[in-house]
């Protein structure tokens, strides 16, 4: 969520149905192990163009370089 508002994306946290998912452009779920995964098929049915969107693209770039940051740490004098 910090990197999508970050983004200048909207962000809202709800349930939401599944039919919400059929009409969306583009879904992607989070998770700890997982970190964000783009869901591109939902029950058979196709998710937008049925590959990872733009926004999931920025989204992932942005987590990507968040991680990369929280790995470097604070050095030790």
């Amino acid at each position: 969520m910090t990197v999508t508002k970050g983004l200048g994306y909207p962000v809202e946290e709800r349930p939401i149905t599944i039919h919400e998912l059929y009409n969306a452009d583009e879904v992607f779920v989070t998770g700890t192990a997982a970190e964000i995964v783009p869901i591109v098929k939902i029950t058979g049915r196709t998710i937008g163009e049925g590959k990872p969107g733009p926004i999931f693209a920025k989204i992932f770039a942005g987590f990507r370089e968040m991680i990369k940051k929280s790995k470097e740490g604070t050095p030790i004098d």
